[in-house]
C-alpha cells in the first residue's frame, strides 16, 4: 500500500466510518448523524480516496466492512470516543474545566427540558424543540437562514455577537431580531421567554 497522507482527514469522516461499520446503512447513519445521505457518500468517497481502499462492499443488506475497514475501525472508533470527551470539557483562563452548560440551562427553570442536539464547537444552540432547524444539517450558515437573537441585548451592542461577526467575515445574511427586546430588561428570562414566544433561535458559548 502506498504511504498514507491523512492531513485532510476529517473527524466527520471518521464517524462516518465508524458508523456505516456498526449499522451497514447509510441511510440509518445519514439519520442518526443528521445529516443528509449525499454526504454521507461524499465523506465515505473521500475516506476511499485517502486510505485508497474501498473499505466497504455495498451488498443488499447493506454497507459490509472489508478486512481493511475492520482492522481500521477500533482505531477509528477510539478516534470518535476521544473527541466526544474533548468535546465535553471547556478550560478556561484560570484554568478551571467545566462541562457544557446543559445543568445551567436546567437551573434557570426547572421546567426547562434539556437536549443536547448538535455540538457547535464552542457553541450552544437555544431555540425550540420543534424549530426547522432541527430538521437539516446543523450548521453556522443554515443558523443564519433563520431569525437570530443575540445573547448580548440590544441591537447596538449585538453588533459583536461572535456568530454575527462570523456571517459578515463570511458575507452570510442573517436576521437580527434583537429590536424586539428594546423595550424588555434583557436578561436570560427575557431571552428564554423571547424564544419561546418568536420561535427564534439563538447561539451562546459554554459557560
Amino acid at each position: 500500500m502506498k504511504n498514507l497522507n491523512l492531513d485532510t482527514l476529517d473527524l466527520l469522516s471518521i464517524n462516518i466510518l465508524v458508523s456505516l461499520h456498526e449499522h451497514h446503512s447509510a441511510t440509518l447513519v445519514a439519520k442518526k448523524m443528521n445529516i443528509s445521505a449525499p454526504k454521507i457518500s461524499r465523506c465515505l468517497q473521500h475516506s476511499r480516496v485517502i486510505f485508497n481502499n474501498p473499505l466497504f462492499i455495498r451488498k443488499k443488506h447493506g454497507f459490509i466492512p472489508n478486512e481493511f475497514a475492520k482492522q481500521l475501525y477500533p482505531i477509528a472508533k477510539e478516534i470518535v470516543q476521544c473527541s466526544e470527551h474533548l468535546y465535553q470539557i471547556h478550560v478556561d483562563d484560570s484554568g478551571l474545566i467545566s462541562v457544557s452548560n446543559h445543568e445551567y440551562l436546567k437551573q434557570i427553570d426547572n421546567l426547562v427540558d434539556v437536549v443536547a442536539l448538535k455540538r457547535l464547537s464552542h457553541l450552544d444552540l437555544v431555540c425550540d424543540l420543534h424549530h426547522p432547524l432541527l430538521k437539516q444539517e446543523i450548521t453556522l450558515e443554515s443558523i443564519a437562514q433563520y431569525p437570530y437573537v443575540s445573547i448580548l441585548g440590544k441591537p447596538e451592542q449585538a453588533t459583536s455577537d461572535p456568530f454575527l461577526l462570523y456571517c459578515s467575515q463570511h458575507q452570510l445574511a442573517y436576521h437580527l431580531k434583537n429590536e424586539d427586546l428594546i423595550n424588555h430588561n434583557f436578561n436570560i428570562e427575557a431571552l428564554k421567554q423571547h424564544i419561546t414566544d418568536t420561535g427564534q433561535l439563538t447561539v451562546q458559548p459554554y459557560i
